[in-house]
């Protein structure tokens, strides 16, 4: 029985999910990021989107707007904006993340259609002053949302909005510990599909699904042990799940098994829920300033030391970074992980991707790696 052909069927039917959440005059704002307070904008009505790589030509159409050293996830938003795919987006949020997604809103202002743009700047560091400042910032936002929905978005809309969030992060770390905890059938690529689906749905949605699934799946027979446990640390779904590629089952093909990862919309999203209290604003400045490192917004100490955490909990044998061409703050960091990795015995593995990435040319690396870690 394949319990997860309703998470794929979401996500290619993503445009179709967000065009019927406006047919009762709802709102729909693509974002950039996990970093961008989502609960913020469902309190006021809003579905807030994931934008999403799309194919080889969306990239094509957004180099001939942006320079060559941009990434391709940038491009592509931009292409499919040219080419008229997202065209229902009624805003767009973009973090202050990185160069590229500063100059995707800069291009995006000239050449989409978007009525309502938004550039989020939350701060880099954890400190009394950051608090302070994304304080002010959410309140910003929250007044920017208002004037453009012409809402009110208020303390009891907000805490529902992170009710519901946190449940789907309570799902979501659920099914990495049915997973890690019973050996039940369930591939890193079978929960970046469901990962993915939540992207584009909205979170009630989402969340009756993947209680469903976790009903199901503990009555599945169990995988078989003996894997060689690796971390994957990676950013953008599309280098690695395609029509006819997908890294986490190649790895899995070749003897090793993804016992955890660092996918922005895994344990960065699920690891850190908005603590509930009386003030619901003060709560979210708590959650989205202490929630997983990150190479956008953090030095590369606390960063690093979470990483070795995951390391030691799961006994990880090698780590495989897989990492956007152009995207400079993973790029930078990744000398000082590599060799600091190596110095506690794991061996690492680097893979850039530019477009869809190699399948042979990345089977060949992975396999050598595979016969260095067994």
């Amino acid at each position: 029985m394949d319990h997860f052909s309703e998470f794929r069927a979401a996500y290619e039917n993503r445009h179709g999910i967000a065009k019927d959440w406006k047919q009762d005059g709802k709102k729909v704002f693509g974002y950039i990021y996990s970093g961008v307070p989502e609960e913020l904008m469902y309190a006021a009505g809003v579905l807030p989107v994931q934008l999403m790589e799309s194919d080889e030509d969306t990239v094509q159409k957004g180099e001939t707007i942006l320079p060559i050293f941009v990434c391709d996830y940038c491009q592509s938003a931009l292409g499919q904006a040219l080419t008229g795919e997202y065209d229902y987006l009624d805003g767009l949020v973009v973090t202050d993340a990185c160069a590229n997604a500063r100059t995707l809103v800069r291009a995006w202002e000239v050449h989409g259609k978007t009525p309502y743009l938004y550039y989020f700047n939350p701060p880099f560091f954890k400190t009394p002053e950051g608090r302070r400042y994304y304080a002010r910032e959410l309140v910003r936002f929250r007044e920017s949302i208002e004037a453009f929905c012409d809402v009110q978005i208020t303390n009891e809309a907000i805490g529902s909005a992170i009710e519901t969030y946190n449940e789907n992060r309570r799902l979501i770390r659920e099914l990495y510990e049915l997973r890690s905890r019973n050996g039940v059938s369930l591939s890193g690529s079978r929960i970046l599909e469901v990962l993915r689906a939540g992207l584009v749905l909205p979170k009630e949605a989402h969340n009756r699904m993947l209680g469903k699934l976790l009903r199901e799946l503990p009555h599945e027979e169990k995988r078989q042990e003996g894997g060689i446990p690796v971390f994957l640390s990676m950013l953008i779904f599309e280098h690695c799940m395609t029509a006819d590629f997908n890294l986490m089952e190649m790895i899995e093909e070749l003897g090793g098994l993804v016992a955890m990862d660092d996918v922005w919309m895994g344990p960065r999203y699920y690891s850190e829920p908005v603590e509930p209290g009386p003030d619901p604003m003060k709560a979210l400045v708590e959650r989205y300033l202490g929630n997983v490192p990150s190479g956008y917004r953090y030095p590369l100490k606390p960063r690093l030391d979470w990483i070795c955490d995951q390391l030691d909990r799961y006994k990880i044998k090698g780590a495989v970074f897989v990492v956007p061409k152009y995207c400079h703050p993973y790029l930078f960091e990744y000398p000082y992980i590599d060799r600091e990795l190596k110095k506690r015995g794991i061996a690492t593995l680097f893979l850039e991707t530019e477009g869809s990435m190699p399948r042979e040319t990345v089977r060949v690396r992975l396999q050598a790696f595979m016969e260095l870690l067994g």
